[in-house]
């Protein structure tokens, strides 16, 4: 994967549920990315699902989501 490590897609829920994450290096690039809403890294999930990104870079932030 290239790209900044910081710089990665993940999601959370179920089908029909899911929230869509976005993690940028530099906040002037959420112009490109209508519709999302700037959280705070409290309110991130502690379980995802890495979509686009470093593996790497995901495992120093989250889990991968189990599925019963």
């Amino acid at each position: 994967m290239q790209g900044p490590r910081d710089m990665m897609m993940i999601s959370t829920g179920l089908p029909g549920e899911t929230t869509v994450y976005l993690s940028l290096p530099n906040q002037k690039l959420a112009v490109a990315y209508p519709g999302f809403e700037e959280v705070q890294l409290a309110d991130l999930p502690t379980e995802a699902t890495l979509l686009i990104g470093h593996q790497d870079a995901f495992q120093e932030h989250f889990r991968f989501s189990r599925r019963d």
